[in-house]
């Protein structure tokens, strides 16, 4: 919306000494602005999370945690983890979740859970 004024006042001289006294006011609307509710710069006919803040590359759905998977498809949305694991963490990059891997700390084998055979004479280290 834009408003605007103009006040002017003045004794022309020309006219015998008459004054003139002038005004005039304006409104302008501007009718079919684009919205961003959410402010993440994507307009909201194209938000597919118009209430919360995302990403471009989401249609504006948000990556909380940075690890490349929208939250909406992650199963650990606060925690960063690993596409091929629908975003849970692998912290010693076994490829076995955290939350199934009895040992998350050591690089292991899935027969073992997660535990390392480092001899591999097939017993894991904690029971060799």
């Amino acid at each position: 919306m834009v408003l605007f004024a103009k006040s002017l006042f003045r004794n022309t001289g020309e006219n015998y000494g008459n004054k003139h006294f002038q005004h005039s006011i304006g409104l302008g609307f501007r009718f079919g602005a684009e919205k961003d509710r959410d402010e993440d710069g994507i307009f909201d006919k194209d938000d597919t999370c118009p209430d919360t803040p995302g990403l471009a590359e989401f249609n504006g759905c948000p990556d909380t945690d940075g690890d490349g998977i929208q939250d909406a498809e992650d199963a650990y949305p606060d925690e960063a983890g690993l596409e091929s694991l629908n975003g849970c963490p692998d912290s010693d990059g076994d490829g076995i979740q955290d939350a199934e891997d009895s040992c998350p700390e050591e690089a292991g084998l899935a027969a073992f859970n997660g535990c390392p055979d480092s001899d591999n004479d097939g017993v894991q280290d904690s029971l060799d």
